[in-house]
């Protein structure tokens, strides 16, 4: 888990480094690209001091240089744009009282869009067959354009500042949430293992102190049997022919008294041992079903208890039915092992393994 965790927060690193650098760039690019060239707009006019116009965030000052009509037949492409081409008339120069009237014509263009062509320091604006010069004297940047590219850099510096702030609390929280989760689905995904373990557990060593037990009865009854032999074998020779068979058994019985006693004993302190093994086998094997039982499928926790109550059933204390009770447990192995896999798939399936 430790190794998971680290690796989504590098990767958390990684791609807020990459979001700063995307927003930063981004922001240059928006603050430093030039929109394509706008409009001429005439601003202002006044007879002494000319026009203001602007353009694309630059204010102009231009001055009148006069206006000449141009007759159609002189006009060629190849002529220079800005020489007066020959025959022109040339009208109203500008004069010493009011220099700027001569280039009045531009007037109904005022705060709008004026169709100027540029060339160098000369505006030309043409209309018909008249052709209205102007001179750019001087050229002032707006301050509040030549800070946009700088106010641009440090918006988008802030914003992505911004978003990796938000980012990080919120990686934090998210990164919270799902180690709180990890730990939770690894508590139960423990429960189950343990839970499973102790059961397999107890099942084999039910089975083993069955079989331990079973072992001992046939010891000692076998042994019984060949005291029982010996001791007729002996009574025979000492009572002799004329000896009753109720005499005989009594002699007999007499004889064994001390062996059968012994015997008894041990049958009922194994009887006894068993009894509390399995008590204590079922009080625990109980508790770990109850365990099991919220954390699995309602399918595989009925096979389980299925299985639970077919080995757990009341059955005659003796040496066959013993042996009957063994063979139970021995036929019944693969379903336990069925069911130990679903529990160890269940197991997976908490820690969010494909199974």
């Amino acid at each position: 888990m430790r190794g998971v965790m680290e690796r989504a927060t590098n990767k958390s690193k990684e791609f807020s480094q990459a979001l700063i650098i995307a927003v930063l760039l981004a922001s240059l690019q928006a603050g430093c690209s030039r929109n394509p060239p706008g409009p001429w707009v005439l601003e202002s006019y006044d007879a002494q001091a000319g026009y203001k116009v602007r353009k694309d965030g630059v204010l102009y000052d231009v001055h009148c240089l006069g206006h000449y009509y141009t007759p159609k037949k002189s006009a060629t492409p190849a002529e220079k744009p800005l020489a007066i081409p020959p025959g022109a008339e040339l009208q109203g120069l500008p004069s010493p009282t009011k220099p700027q009237n001569s280039c009045a014509g531009v007037l109904p263009f005022l705060h709008k869009s004026v169709p100027f062509e540029q060339s160098g320091d000369v505006l030309l604006f043409k209309e018909d067959s008249s052709t209205i010069e102007f001179t750019v004297v001087e050229a002032k940047e707006e301050e509040s354009k030549t800070k946009e590219p700088w106010l641009s850099i440090l918006g988008g510096g802030l914003a992505a500042a911004m978003l990796t702030i938000l980012f990080s609390v919120w990686w934090d929280r998210k990164k919270q949430e799902i180690t709180e989760d990890w730990e939770f689905r690894r508590y139960q995904a423990n429960q189950i293992h343990f839970a499973t373990w102790e059961l397999v557990g107890l099942y084999f060593a039910i089975k083993t102190e069955l079989s331990y037990l079973v072992s001992v009865l046939e010891t000692l009854l076998g042994t019984l049997g060949q005291l029982s032999a010996q001791a007729d074998a002996i009574v025979r020779q000492q009572g002799g022919p004329q000896l009753t068979v109720a005499e005989l058994e009594q002699r007999k019985a007499q004889l064994l008294q001390p062996f059968k006693n012994f015997n008894d004993e041990q049958v009922r302190l194994r009887w006894s041992q068993y009894e509390q093994k399995a008590k204590d086998s079922e009080a625990k094997a109980e508790a770990h079903l109850s365990v099991l039982k919220p954390l699995v499928p309602a399918t595989v926790y009925t096979r389980v208890i299925a299985l639970y109550q077919k080995i757990n059933t009341r059955w005659v204390w003796d040496l066959p039915h013993a042996k009957e009770r063994l063979k139970l447990y021995e036929d019944n192995l693969p379903e336990l092992n069925n069911i130990r896999g679903l529990l160890t798939k269940e197991m997976e399936t908490k820690l969010g393994r494909r199974v």
